[in-house]
């Protein structure tokens, strides 16, 4: 069928034209092509096919967006939401975000994700593709802070937190996802409410392996929290579990510019034991999370 499609379109369409490196193969920077047809309910998928075309004997490879979409009305947006993120994968580079941790999903915060809402992607994508403006929050010697963040779709101002020590390997991303006041709605406007949302990046995909929360889970980003109420509030770990020091919460969650709080805390030290036993074991512990935070 995509080939078909391909034969048909070719009268009206110069394929080889846009093979401008002349490899017989085209790239996302030459041309993107989606194959559409109608189907109940919306599916697609990122494929590729290999045919002849132009009158040209040499067969042309290209990247296809194979789309099934529905008329129904109340599919239309699944739809719109389907199209950007498979579009997303070939323009963006963004990967899937399905996994089987609930507790890190993105669910409707990033298409990639959970796109039936279509809303839009999460922040780390737009950062990689310079879709956003990231502030960047040092958080070796930083005392108690509020910073004022606008929402992320209308301003494209986002926080980076992270450790000197450690930014090559994870650091923590903040955005405001603000829906609008209606009827003037946005992308995420189906959110129906305003959400501080806090995102944990393992730049060292390694972490994924030995990470204290999710072990094993692909996703190397992740949703950490989402703030909702000002009684909110969200202790930052690092990948292997130990305190950061910080914590998040927002006295206005559900805003056009949300206000962030970062509350420089103590971390938390085990309990006093009973026996040297427990001491000795819980310094162990400690010990080897540090020794693998510093890899």
């Amino acid at each position: 069928m995509w080939k078909d499609a391909l034969t048909a379109a070719n009268p009206e369409v110069d394929f080889h034209s846009y093979d401008t490196d002349r490899n017989n193969h085209l790239d996302t920077d030459d041309l993107l092509v989606a194959i559409v047809r109608p189907q109940s309910d919306p599916y697609g998928t990122l494929t590729s096919t290999i045919t002849t075309l132009d009158g040209d004997p040499k067969p042309l490879s290209m990247p296809i967006l194979d789309l099934y979409l529905s008329h129904n009305p109340e599919r239309l947006r699944w739809g719109v939401g389907l199209a950007a993120h498979e579009l997303c994968h070939l323009i963006g580079g963004a990967i899937d975000m399905y996994g089987v941790c609930g507790q890190i999903s993105a669910g409707f915060y990033n298409v990639m994700d959970n796109h039936s809402k279509a809303t839009h992607l999460g922040p780390f994508e737009k950062m990689k593709n310079g879709m956003v403006q990231p502030i960047a929050v040092n958080l070796t010697g930083l005392s108690t802070t509020t910073l004022t963040l606008p929402s992320v779709e209308r301003h494209c101002r986002i926080l980076l937190l992270h450790d000197s020590d450690r930014v090559a390997r994870e650091y923590f991303i903040i955005e405001n996802r603000f829906p609008g006041t209606p009827p003037l709605t946005n992308y995420d406007g189906p959110l129906e409410t305003g959400a501080v949302v806090v995102w944990q990046i393992f730049e060292d995909r390694n972490i994924v392996n030995w990470s204290d929360v999710c072990q094993g889970d692909p996703r190397f980003i992740r949703r950490r929290a989402v703030l909702t109420d000002p009684q909110q509030s969200f202790d930052l770990a690092w990948g292997d579990g130990s305190p950061a020091g910080f914590r998040i919460s927002a006295s206005k969650p559900n805003a056009e510019q949300a206000e962030v709080r970062i509350q420089k805390i103590e971390p938390v030290l085990p309990p006093t034991a009973d026996t040297s036993t427990t001491l000795v074991k819980a310094r162990k512990t400690a010990k080897a999370r540090l020794k693998r935070a510093s890899r």
